[in-house]
């Protein structure tokens, strides 16, 4: 089979291609799969594709993210990168980018401003973007040759960053509110809208919008969720957020059937 092959020869470039037919292939034979030969080709060529993205993200892993990592073949983890996309590994990638972006830029970013050091309060916050600027520059000039453009390495490293950069100043500012004043956080505000402006110039902003739409969906899931699992519960707390309660309800419904009761017995 070639593409066992080209995984026993780390030959991603044709991994990825053999890896995509077969699963073409495969996907055709699914409602065969009862048949015993079939079932057995089905089984290899998921072992394979297993066996690859395992293979592929390793050597992924040991190139970019390993303390000492080994000389770069350029081509060879381009096509390790094609190879899970063949394979459709989006937890495989999602993981490997996490920790290679931690390892890139995030680990370093909370050393260098440990909300004890200096550098780390709003007087300096200018130093913060500029010093990510650097990092994601120097790591575009050396590795954007390898990653997928559908991959956003650049615009997910400058979220990153973003999103660490809230969690630290709101460490720092929290505790040091005593040193606050309305000069200091607004010239904070200004470096950072001007920050934004660059990235909002650079990036399509496509990660970003994709994973707000992928949160959303799963707030909307888990919402239906809850509500059909909670039943008179979810009810009961739709009542009270409009500022009736369930036994406030109750007790006017008992209250107008008292009323209605007394009333009849008046009348003759």
């Amino acid at each position: 089979m070639a593409l066992e092959e080209s995984c026993e020869n780390k030959n991603y470039g044709a991994a990825s291609e053999n890896l995509k037919a077969a699963l073409e292939v495969i996907n055709l034979l699914q409602k065969y799969s009862s048949i015993p030969k079939v079932s057995n080709l089905i089984d290899r060529v998921y072992d394979l594709k297993n066996r690859l993205t395992n293979q592929a993200c390793n050597d992924l892993q040991k190139s970019l993210v390993k303390p000492r990592p080994q000389s770069l073949n350029i081509q060879q983890l381009r096509d390790a990168c094609k190879v899970l996309d063949a394979a459709m590994a989006h937890d495989v990638k999602e993981k490997f980018l996490l920790n290679l972006i931690n390892v890139k830029l995030v680990d370093k970013y909370r050393l260098l401003y440990e909300p004890s050091q200096d550098c780390s309060w709003l007087d300096s916050i200018g130093s913060r973007y500029e010093w990510a600027i650097n990092q994601i520059t120097d790591f575009e000039n050396s590795y954007s040759q390898i990653f997928p453009y559908n991959w956003h390495v650049s615009e997910r490293m400058a979220a990153s960053f973003c999103e660490e950069t809230k969690t630290q100043l709101s460490q720092v500012m929290k505790r040091r509110k005593r040193e606050l004043n309305l000069d200091l956080l607004w010239n904070a505000v200004l470096e950072t809208l001007k920050y934004e402006a660059d990235l909002n110039s650079k990036y399509a902003g496509i990660f970003v919008r994709s994973r707000q739409s992928s949160q959303s969906l799963y707030l909307e899931q888990k919402t239906v969720e809850s509500d059909t699992n909670q039943g008179v519960t979810s009810y009961s707390d739709n009542m009270a957020t409009t500022g009736v309660s369930a036994s406030e309800t109750e007790n006017n419904g008992n209250n107008g059937q008292r009323k209605k009761t007394n009333t009849q017995s008046q009348n003759p």
